[in-house]
C-alpha cells in the first residue's frame, strides 16, 4: 500500500487494478431505500473497487441521487438509460464493468462492502467462478459480519448441477443461509461470464435472476461458500415480487416459456418437473393477481379470469400432473390451491381467499 500512494503523490504513470465491479440497477426506488443501499456500498469502499449505478429511466429525483454519489466519489459512475428493464440495466453494467469480479446489489437492499471484496479476493486465490455469500433480512449483520471467513470450496458432480438447477426453479433454496437463485448474494468471476456468454434475458420482466442462474450454473462453474453474512434483503412493499400488477400474468407465462426453452436444450427437467415449476409460477401469479388483496374485481369476474389464464396457457397441463411432495414443502394452502384449480373449482377459491384477506 506504501508503494501504491507513493506512487500517486508522484503522479507516475499508475493505474489501480480493478478488482471488484459493484453492479446496481435503479429505478424509481423510495428515496430512503436507495440513500441507504448507496451509503452501505459506498461506506468503506475501497481504492480496488468501483461502483457502477445503471440509472434505468428513473424520474428526476432518483436520477439526481445517482449523479449526487457519483459526484462524490473517485470509481463511482453513473449510466443514464431509457426505461429498458432490469435485465438491460445488469447487462449494460456487465459491459461496462472492469473488475475481475463482479456483484450484483438490488438498490432498496444494503451490503457489507467488507465481505463482498474478501470474497473477491478468496474468489480469486482459489480460483473459483461463483462464491456465496450468506444473507439476511435485517441489518444486525452490519455489526456482526466480520472478514474472518471459512471458504467451501464444493466439488460438484453432473447430477449435483441437475439438483441445485431445480431447486433455483422450484425457488426452494439448497443450502440455508444462502441464496442461489438470485444474482445478489454472491460474486462471479467476469471472465467465467464472458466465455459463457451469460447475460440477462431482456424479454423477462420477472424471475430473470433465477433463469439467469439456471444458464450460469448449467456451465458447471466452480462453486465456493463463505460462511459470513454480506447482504439484507430489504421487503419492500413496492417491489415486483410483493405488490399487485395486472401484467404479472404475462411475465409469468414468459419464465414458464423460457423455462422450457431452457430444458428442450438440456433435458434436465422430467414432465413432472417441469409441471411443477409451472404449478410454483402459478402460484405467483394467484398472490398477485387473481387472489391479491388489493384486486378490487368481483369474485365472479377473478374467477373468469383465472378460468381463462389455465385454458390460454400451459399452466392449464401443469395442475394435471405434478409433485405433490414439493409443494407440501411450502405450505399446506398452496396443495389446497392448486389442488381446488385441478378439479375445476376456482370460484370456491377465490371466495376462500377472498374470506381471509379480510
Amino acid at each position: 500500500m506504501d508503494i501504491v500512494a507513493n506512487m500517486l503523490k508522484s503522479g507516475g504513470d499508475f493505474k489501480l487494478k480493478i478488482e471488484l465491479s459493484i453492479i446496481i440497477p435503479v429505478y424509481n426506488i423510495p428515496e430512503g431505500l436507495l440513500r441507504n443501499s448507496l451509503e452501505s456500498v459506498i461506506r468503506t469502499k475501497n481504492m480496488y473497487t468501483e461502483i457502477i449505478i445503471v440509472d434505468d429511466g428513473s424520474n428526476g429525483v432518483v436520477a439526481g441521487i445517482c449523479d449526487e454519489y457519483s459526484d462524490e466519489m473517485n470509481d463511482c459512475f453513473v449510466i443514464h438509460q431509457v426505461n429498458q428493464g432490469v435485465s438491460v440495466a445488469r447487462n449494460r453494467g456487465l459491459v461496462e464493468a472492469k473488475g475481475e469480479y463482479i456483484a450484483f446489489v438490488d438498490s432498496d437492499d444494503i451490503v457489507n462492502m467488507q465481505v463482498l471484496y474478501d470474497c473477491s479476493v478468496h474468489a480469486a486465490i482459489n480460483r473459483i467462478d461463483v462464491l456465496f455469500y450468506k444473507y439476511r433480512r435485517d441489518a444486525a449483520f452490519m455489526s456482526t459480519a466480520s472478514s474472518d471467513v471459512v471458504l467451501d470450496k464444493k466439488e460438484y458432480s453432473d447430477e449435483d448441477y441437475k439438483k441445485l438447477i431445480y431447486s433455483v426453479a422450484i425457488q426452494k433454496e439448497e443450502y440455508e443461509g444462502y441464496c442461489i437463485g438470485s444474482p445478489w448474494g454472491k460474486v462471479f468471476s467476469k471472465s467465467f461470464l464472458v466465455n459463457h456468454e451469460l447475460l440477462f434475458l431482456p424479454n423477462l420482466r420477472k424471475m430473470q435472476d433465477r433463469v439467469f442462474m439456471m444458464y450460469c450454473l448449467q456451465e458447471h462453474p466452480v462453486i465456493g461458500f463463505i460462511n459470513t453474512e454480506g447482504y439484507c434483503y430489504i421487503n419492500n412493499d413496492q417491489s415486483i415480487v410483493n405488490k399487485y400488477n395486472k401484467n404479472i400474468g404475462n411475465y409469468i407465462k414468459n419464465v414458464y416459456h423460457e423455462i422450457g426453452i431452457f430444458n428442450s436444450k438440456y433435458q434436465l427437467f422430467s414432465e413432472k418437473k417441469y409441471n411443477t415449476i409451472g404449478c410454483i409460477l402459478l402460484l405467483e401469479y394467484l398472490g398477485l393477481d387473481a387472489l391479491h388483496k388489493q384486486n378490487n374485481q368481483s369474485v365472479f369476474i377473478r374467477t373468469k379470469c383465472i378460468r381463462n389464464y389455465l385454458r390460454n396457457t400451459t399452466f392449464g397441463n401443469a395442475i394435471k400432473k405434478f409433485d405433490k411432495a414439493v409443494l407440501k414443502q411450502y405450505d399446506t394452502n398452496s396443495l389446497i390451491k392448486l389442488t381446488l384449480l385441478k378439479i375445476n373449482m376456482p370460484l370456491v377459491l377465490v371466495i376462500i381467499s377472498k374470506y381471509y384477506s379480510r
